[in-house]
């Protein structure tokens, strides 16, 4: 039977795994955990495959995990607009924009506990529901950091076109620019460090989902699967 363009794909990626302390090509040999002939060191080769968060992030599987996280996004942004936007509405339309609210609400509401549910049973397990919860703090996690980052960077460009602005920053502290900018680092340096940590748990949920793959895509590649120990004798 022919096989799809993902299992192409995999395969060739499952077989390009290096070692990581000689770099001998690994193709051919069973298993997810094997020894180099190398130089005999044992090899993960989903560790090594969700090395790179290209590896992961294309997978059906990390896709099917961050849909629900995305829907709930969505909900957080749409639905604030959506019903703040009602106090504006007139008398004579008021029922209409409340149905209509009410509707767009149920709707990404259901998709979103639709969406959950199937994420949640599409890993073995039931590891399913923990990561998708885990991809949905992961999620928001960038959003807020990215936002801070965004916000630490207008305040910057604040300060260099006018040092005056800075004031307009400092609500209950002493004018200056300097005592701003000690905050900013010292904002800079937790959120390198929080990025790093939604990074690791990133690349936890990547790693479930690159083994994942290779279970449905490359079966006859896990054989063996517990490590190299485990290899038939010569």
């Amino acid at each position: 039977m022919a096989r799809s363009h993902h299992d192409i794909d995999w395969q060739q990626r499952w077989d390009e795994v290096r070692c990581p302390s000689c770099r001998y090509q690994l193709r051919g040999l069973p298993g997810v955990v094997v020894r180099c002939p190398e130089c005999g060191r044992p090899c993960d080769r989903v560790s090594e495959l969700a090395m790179s968060r290209r590896n992961w992030s294309i997978t059906p599987t990390y896709e099917r995990l961050m849909r629900p996280a995305m829907c709930f996004v969505a909900l957080l942004v749409v639905l604030p607009l959506l019903w703040g936007f009602l106090p504006y509405v007139d008398q004579m339309h008021a029922r209409i924009g409340i149905a209509a609210a009410s509707a767009v609400t149920g709707i990404l509401v259901v998709t979103w506990l639709v969406l959950l549910i199937r994420g949640a049973m599409f890993l073995p397990g039931g590891a399913g529901l923990g990561d998708v919860l885990l991809v949905h703090a992961i999620v928001i996690g960038y959003l807020l950091l990215s936002f801070s980052i965004i916000v630490g960077a207008l305040c910057l460009i604040i300060i260099g076109v006018d040092l005056m602005g800075s004031r307009l920053l400092m609500t209950g502290l002493p004018p200056g620019p300097a005592i701003v900018v000690v905050l900013l680092l010292i904002s800079a340096i937790i959120v390198y460090y929080l990025l790093r940590l939604l990074y690791r748990l990133d690349a936890r949920v990547g790693r479930r989902c690159v083994r994942h793959e290779a279970q449905l895509r490359l079966p006859h590649a896990l054989k063996n699967e517990h490590g190299p120990e485990h290899h038939d004798p010569e």
